[in-house]
């Protein structure tokens, strides 16, 4: 593995792919890096603009440019993202102070942040051998953003390469998508990522393999909710709907009024559901014969088999459904505890 990829973790079918067309010669003006959130596209687009950019015949990691890419700083390889995007990770100063009302920062990608980052293509590279932009979340981009984007794209010059990253490329138009070359990343092996946590969060074997099963394939997912009180979390909703399921109106209504309270109770809301229909997938699962390595919550596949034993899939389907249900009319701005109410009393035990 060249050193400007050591740190990346999978995808090595996609880095042999870039590496191939690197050396070849056959490096496509425009990418689209696709697949989920957090999976590691974003990591390998920095590599491939590091390998870009080297001087040196094969991308060594150590030179000026390298580092340089590594630390942000690179003249020639620049990042394009919203300004809520850029105030996340601290490249962004809050401007807001100076006025009397303070602005949120947009979660869109604009016209004038892609003015202003395409001003890179006019000019030669300045320390290394290709100009490269790189754009986090490209769904993000407004549709002016995207229509002006097009002119970019089909305008390219010869030391230029742009890379689009983005969980959701449905979002982008099909001219856009059309004039990339299309790069799918898919999941980290569950045992890999496993092992990232154990190594980067500390982590003991049996919570580090629980928070990999639940980040499904991604590493950013993983050290996140290593972060977090998720399996603690995770247990006490487990629980409480057991006691929901067997018929507790007292628990259904009690547990609804905790997990849509306060300020963020929509987002909390949300978020329990989706503990749910995870639980519930398990479960049902189950009831239809499938084994441990197909669950979201191994670790707690007895309390699964135990729901999918006494309901049968039937009423986990319906079940599930009634979730979706839920989810649907939250995000449609319905009461979060109304809409949980309704859907814990649904599942009572007759």
């Amino acid at each position: 593995m060249l050193p400007v990829y050591r740190d990346i973790l999978g995808h090595e079918a996609v880095i042999a792919r870039l590496e191939n067309a690197r050396r070849g010669g056959r490096v496509a003006h425009a990418y689209l890096f696709s697949g989920p959130r957090g999976v590691g596209k974003e990591r390998v687009a920095w590599a491939f603009a590091a390998a870009l950019a080297c001087p040196a015949p094969e991308p060594c990691g150590v030179c000026e440019s390298c580092t340089r890419v590594a630390r942000g700083t690179h003249p020639d390889v620049r990042l394009l993202a919203s300004e809520e995007e850029l105030a996340t990770r601290g490249l962004r100063e809050d401007e807001g102070h100076k006025d009397k009302e303070k602005k949120a920062p947009s979660d869109q990608i604009r016209v004038s942040d892609l003015d202003e980052a395409a001003n890179l293509f006019r000019h030669r590279p300045s320390l290394g051998r290709a100009k490269v932009l790189v754009v986090v979340d490209a769904e993000r981009m407004n549709l002016n953003t995207q229509n002006r984007f097009l002119k970019t794209l089909e305008e390219p010059t010869p030391d230029s390469v742009i890379i689009l990253c983005t969980a959701n490329p449905e979002a982008l138009l099909p001219t856009v998508r059309s004039r990339c070359q299309s790069v799918s990343f898919g999941p980290v092996p569950q045992a890999a990522v496993a092992q990232l946590l154990s190594e980067k969060a500390g982590l003991a074997a049996e919570p580090a393999g629980a928070l990999a099963a639940l980040a499904q394939g991604s590493p950013g997912r993983g050290l996140e909710l290593a972060e977090s009180e998720e399996l603690t979390a995770r247990a006490a909703t487990v629980e409480a709907l057991r006691r929901v399921f067997q018929g507790d109106l007292e628990d259904a209504l009690s547990f609804a009024e905790e997990q849509s309270a306060g300020g963020e109770g929509r987002e909390q809301a949300q978020l329990v559901l989706d503990r749910i229909e995870a639980w519930l997938r398990d479960a049902l699962l189950l009831s239809l014969g499938a084994k441990e390595a197909q669950l979201i919550n191994p670790d707690l596949e007895a309390q699964a088999q135990a729901i999918a034993d006494s309901a049968g899939h039937e009423r986990l389907f319906s079940w599930i459904d009634s979730l979706q249900a839920a989810r649907a009319a939250m995000q449609a701005n319905a009461n979060p505890r109304l809409t949980m109410e309704s859907f814990l009393l649904s599942v009572r035990e007759p």
